[in-house]
């Protein structure tokens, strides 16, 4: 059985095609009638009240300043995961932060990535003091914030290190990702 080129280049096709219309189900799915709903009213938003796109800019502090160590909620065990971030507000005006998500990255059984999504919460540095809390950034403004986020029940084993995804989200709705980061234990 001899294969030509064209025979080749068609089953190439026919097999993009399909991955191309499976890929365009999924993602009808995963937005689905709400998500395409609000994802139109946050466009309409931003037009007629110039809201801006992006306003932060996260960089992890140093590499100990993100740790994480095993606790406990209602004597049960669970991960306590930290971690110490500079925000700088790009824009011209005040930016509130009042939303952080972790998505944190294990394997099952060391043989099959999971993925496992905390919302946590978020404490920044006034900007006169030393003071945490719920602030406001002022514009073109650098400070410091910390960020705890709890999984129960934990994934990780003491002394392992964690790897994973920060987003912060603003007053906005802007969703500001890290990159990948590395939590050592504590």
């Amino acid at each position: 059985m001899t294969l030509d080129v064209q025979t080749i280049l068609a089953a190439i096709g026919v097999l993009a095609s399909v991955v191309t219309v499976i890929g365009g189900l999924f993602k009808l799915w995963q937005v689905g009638l709400k998500g395409a709903w609000g994802y139109l009213k946050s466009k309409i938003a931003r037009t007629f009240w110039n809201v801006p796109k992006s306003t932060l800019i996260i960089l992890p502090e140093h590499e100990r300043h993100l740790w994480w160590h095993m606790g406990g909620i209602n004597g049960k065990p669970a991960m306590q995961i930290v971690g110490d971030f500079y925000l700088t507000n790009i824009t011209g005006e005040p930016v509130l932060v009042p939303k952080t998500y972790l998505t944190a990255y294990s394997f099952k059984w060391g043989l099959i990535p999971t993925i496992k999504k905390a919302e946590g919460n978020v404490s920044v540095r006034l900007s006169q003091g030393n003071i945490f809390g719920n602030y406001h950034i002022p514009p073109r403004f650098t400070t410091e914030c910390r960020a705890d986020w709890w999984i129960q029940p934990p994934i990780k084993m003491p002394g392992k290190r964690l790897r994973g995804r920060v987003c912060f989200i603003d007053h906005f709705g802007n969703k500001h990702w890290t990159p990948i980061l590395t939590w050592g234990y504590k």
